[in-house]
């Protein structure tokens, strides 16, 4: 790191912790020789540079405020990612409506992820008890290359049949077998009334990868690495609930 602007970072997170008031009375005995306007950057330096030598503590405080900064900064980024998410059409959704809805949970999963599917009858159990639930279904295949195929056939029903995606999610994730190829997709897309060969090619499309991605940057945001993960109300929950309380807990009034 350059060192001229270690040394600006360290007056100025020192100014904020109250060493200004040091480097004030320091200066101002050098104003009091006549010195002060002929102080050096150099000088100046100096001066931080052993208060900072006889004050160490000052350096631990620097580190807590900024971590504390970041926290926020990090905190405020996620609140306007997920307040731009609920009114994103192009994401896979069910429920009243961003506009209607009292209550947001989104749901990032793969299909072949097992604590998934465990999870998933928690939620539709909420939803049914709950109809002012907007759920948002966030495709993350990380686990298999059949997983990232399966996403991207989703995305593409999504896009051509809303409704429909519902169906062909419920389907996938109330499987107890792992999926392994392309034609357990196609019995899957066909058994919604949609042709195949569409649906296909619609995957294979540029929107249908811009939404992934988008979805990718959103868990990024989050530093969700793993699924299942879930955002109940803007608050971040990692891995399967063990019942409904833990998801209702988050739920804001």
């Amino acid at each position: 790191m350059n060192l001229k602007a270690t040394t600006l970072g360290i007056l100025m997170a020192c100014a904020a912790l109250g060493t200004a008031a040091y480097i004030s009375s320091t200066l101002a005995v050098q104003a009091k020789d006549n010195n002060v306007a002929n102080l050096t950057k150099e000088q100046v330096e100096q001066i931080v540079h052993d208060y900072l030598l006889n004050h160490p503590e000052v350096i631990l405080e620097v580190n807590e405020k900024i971590e504390l900064l970041k926290e926020k900064l990090a905190k405020e980024k996620q609140e306007q990612a997920v307040k731009k998410l609920y009114v994103d059409k192009t994401i896979p959704q069910t429920g009243p409506g961003a506009d209607k809805a009292k209550h947001f949970i989104v749901e990032f999963f793969d299909y072949n992820c097992g604590y998934c599917k465990k999870a998933r009858p928690i939620f539709e159990g909420i939803m049914k008890k709950d109809p002012t639930v907007q759920y948002y279904f966030l495709e993350l295949p990380i686990l298999s290359e059949i997983s990232y195929k399966a996403a991207q056939v989703g995305i593409a029903i999504y896009q051509m049949s809303p409704e429909k995606y519902v169906e062909y999610n419920r389907a996938l994730m109330t499987s107890n077998t792992r999926l392994q190829n392309e034609i357990e997709l196609q019995v899957a897309v066909e058994s919604l009334g949609l042709k195949w060969n569409d649906v296909k090619t619609k995957s294979e499309s540029m929107d249908v990868q811009l939404t992934l991605k988008k979805i990718r940057d959103i868990a990024q945001g989050f530093e969700v690495t793993g699924t299942p993960a879930f955002i109940v109300d803007g608050e971040i929950l990692r891995g399967a609930p063990r019942n409904e309380g833990m998801v209702l807990g988050l739920f804001k009034k």
